[in-house]
This record gives C-alpha cells, structure tokens and sequence, in this order.
C-alpha cells in the first residue's frame, strides 16, 4: 500500500491541515507524509484525501498453483522467482508446500512467463485462466481462510519463515504467506495468542493484530521507536488520537 500513495491531506491533533505529496509520482517536496501514516491506524492524523498511483488493469490473468511437499521447497521456489523479471502480481505460499504464482497481462506474454518459470520448479503446475481465476485470490484477500478469533500480519524474510512456520504449526494456527516469504497471516485463538507471541519474541519478529481483540495492538518482539515518538508528540502533543502501542 505504501509504494502507492503519493498523497495525502490530512488534519493532525492540532487541527491544523496539511497537504502533502501530490498527484503526480515524481513529485518529491516535502516530508514524506502518505507513506508514514500507513500503517499508524489512525494515531497521527485523520486523512480525508489520498491520492494512489495506479496502472492499466490487465486484460488477463494466469495462476501457477505449484504442489512442492514441503515449506523448504515452497520458500526456496519463491525466492528463485521474486529475483527474476518476471514482475508477477503475487506470490504466495499455503503450508504445508502450495506455492501460487499469478501472472497479469497480455495472456500471449503471460504465457510466455509461465513457461519460462516452469523451468525453475522441479514440479509441473496446475493452471488457472479465465473466469474462475479470479476467485481464488477474492478469497484471499477477504480472508475467508482465516477463521480463528484473531488475524495477525507478521513481516518476516523469506530466511525466518521456516522457523515462523513451525512456530504457527504448533498451536496448529492457520496461516498464508505472501509477497514471496516476506509477509505472514496467522488466523488463531485467543488462547494461542500468548505462545505465538513468546516465539515471536525469540525470532525478533512483530505481528500486528488485524481483527479481533485489541485490533492494532503489537506482539512479539517490540523495538523501542524513538523517532515515532518525536513525531507523534509534533503531530498530536495533546494525545487526541490513539497512542502509540
């Protein structure tokens, strides 16, 4: 979401408003206010207009669904993909080794893509094209998979997903990693909470809760932001807004 911002006017704690960015991408005066506030759920700022870049919508989509066994194989395919040109419009990996490509574009280029990251997976794909393609990837991001009492995001690596994977297989949470190992949802009970956020702790990894109790709260392993506090005391001094986790 961050990359797709440009700008943003807002009103801080102060009442005062701002408008910053602007409607172009190559517009660059200024602080850098649209990408800070993603992410603050509302604690620096109401926003009342955004700007996004945005591109043409592909004419047509293609998914990859690779059944590779195992989390090792999943997360070593991945990474072999996300650093070639391909520019796929996600990659994502379900436990225990689905591995999902999606392609958009011109369907002869897209074909031509597959073909060339076929030759990097030991293992030949199922496809999906046409009108039931999309629906696969609405769920996702609806989460429908994610029937637990909380969702957590975790940013990860691709090098400490392996080890996040068998901390969630232990309170057997569901979960889905996206933009190739790099960003983790675990769907878990309340009661499971507590364990993850120990093992959290000892990978020096923070989830943020998404829905369920205390939505927006942090857990695991917390690094203190001094910055953050510096500019949450310029731009809300009289704490009108939510404070800082």
């Amino acid at each position: 979401m961050r990359d797709f911002i440009i700008g943003a006017r807002f009103v801080d704690g102060g009442g005062r408003q701002f408008n910053t960015g602007g409607q172009v991408v190559k517009n660059s005066a200024g602080f850098d206010f649209p990408k800070l506030f993603v992410g603050s759920l509302g604690r620096l700022g109401v926003l009342y207009e955004l700007s996004f870049k945005v591109f043409p919508a592909p004419r047509s989509y293609l998914t990859l669904n690779f059944e590779l066994g195992h989390i090792e194989r999943a997360i070593s395919a991945a990474q072999e993909i996300a650093v070639r040109p391909f520019d796929a419009f996600a990659i994502d990996i379900a436990p225990p080794g689905t591995l999902r490509v999606r392609l958009g574009g011109e369907a002869s280029a897209n074909e031509a893509t597959a073909r060339r990251i076929e030759m990097l997976v030991p293992t030949s794909p199922t496809r999906q094209a046409g009108e039931s393609e999309p629906l696969r990837w609405q769920a996702a991001r609806s989460f429908d998979w994610a029937t637990g009492e909380l969702l957590v995001k975790i940013p990860c690596t691709p090098q400490t997903l392996s080890d996040l994977d068998v901390a969630l297989g232990r309170v057997d949470a569901r979960r889905r990693y996206s933009v190739a190992g790099n960003l983790a949802f675990a769907s878990l009970g309340i009661d499971e909470l507590e364990a993850v956020a120990r093992d959290l702790v000892e990978l020096r990894l923070s989830g943020l809760v998404l829905r369920g109790e205390a939505p927006g709260a942090r857990v695991g392993h917390v690094p203190a932001a001094p910055a953050e506090a510096l500019v949450k005391g310029a731009l809300d001094p009289d704490d009108k807004f939510l404070p800082l986790p």
